[in-house]
């Protein structure tokens, strides 16, 4: 028997209009592997910080460059550890549970059911109609650099994040801010995608899901 096993991390995101069913963004994800590491080796000790909870929202992901063309950021990962490392401009927590108790409720699972080498760990948000309460009324970001792209709620990141559960949702600068900076919450993988607007006339349901594989 080998000694030196393969593991694989892939991650995949999927945002659609639930109304419609139009997928907005489909795409890989960037996986933080120094992070992630630490992480589930923490994990297998029981460690309660290293639970995938909170999925984080931000704006930060693209620039618009002289030319007025959108320019797509380096997501923020590395091999190396870096418990610091947060998305370019983060305007939304979301927290997420293993045991939702309503059918939209936030929440990360273990589908499981197949009988190969790997598991896909699924969490799963949707941005119902009424939420966030200050968002706007149609989609109008036609670009990156409308007007209405500056706030809170046109997205071009995501990420997730392990710590303790009960830190709670956020949308307000400085409870984002005291988030970011607990000493259990570890960014593990980062998303950069064209600019997507939460607005009252849409609801969004967000898949982003993590395949973990041992061996080829």
């Amino acid at each position: 028997m080998d000694d030196l096993i393969e593991f694989h991390i892939q991650g995949f995101i999927k945002i659609k209009d639930k109304d419609t069913g139009e997928i907005i963004v489909e795409k890989n994800n960037a996986v933080h592997i120094g992070n992630i590491s630490t992480k589930i080796a923490q994990a297998l000790t029981g460690d309660n910080t290293s639970f995938i909870t909170y999925m984080a929202f931000g704006n930060g992901g693209v620039i618009i460059d002289t030319a007025g063309n959108i320019v797509y950021r380096n997501p923020n990962v590395s091999v190396n550890k870096n418990p610091a490392e947060q998305l370019y401009n983060t305007t939304l927590i979301m927290e997420m549970t293993n045991n939702a108790s309503g059918v939209n409720d936030p929440v990360v699972d273990v589908p499981g059911g197949n009988i190969k080498n790997f598991e896909d760990v699924v969490a799963s948000v949707v941005m119902e109609a009424g939420f966030p309460d200050t968002q706007s009324q149609i989609d109008n970001a036609v670009s990156s650099n409308n007007a209405d792209t500056g706030t809170n709620f046109v997205f071009n990141e995501l990420a997730l994040y392990t710590g303790i559960s009960g830190l709670g949702s956020h949308q307000i600068f400085d409870d984002i801010q005291e988030f970011l900076a607990h000493l259990s919450t570890t960014l593990i993988t980062h998303v950069i995608f064209h600019p997507v607007q939460k607005s009252v006339n849409r609801t969004l349901e967000i898949t982003y899901t993590l395949r973990i594989q041992m061996g080829e």
